[in-house]
């Protein structure tokens, strides 16, 4: 039934269905008024089907079965950065960090690179 015929005082239920078409080559996706059509031009096809039945447990299964969980940032990761090269020596970054440190302002991380040498240093401890 198309929404526009849908009676809005009644109950419908719904069912919910997912399907992930994974292939390297080019491929085309016709969507039409009775029906779908998948054209590849080669290579494997990896065809996966979630049958829900709610959109909720569609997009779960999609993310426990196929792309998975992101990961959770390490905890340095959420504080302050300082990061710019030109510092022209180490008391420079130090004097840096000595006014973070003197005016109360949180830093989780220096980042400190010396053009003048090929070496790179990061992570000068706070």
């Amino acid at each position: 039934m198309s929404s526009d015929m849908a009676d809005a005082s009644k109950s419908y239920a719904s069912y919910s269905h997912g399907v992930f078409l994974r292939n390297a080559h080019g491929q085309e996706i016709l969507l039409g008024t009775d029906k779908l059509t998948w054209r590849t031009l080669g290579g494997s096809i990896d065809l996966t089907l979630y049958s829900g039945p709610t959109q909720t447990e569609v997009t779960k299964d999609y993310q426990l079965s196929t792309i998975g969980l992101p990961a959770m940032q390490q905890y340095f990761t959420f504080g302050y950065h300082q990061c710019r090269w030109g510092y022209h020596n180490w008391s420079e970054v130090e004097d840096v960090v000595a006014n973070f440190q003197k005016f109360e302002i949180p830093l989780e991380n220096i980042w400190y690179v010396d053009m003048k040498r090929p070496s790179l240093k990061f992570q000068v401890p706070y």
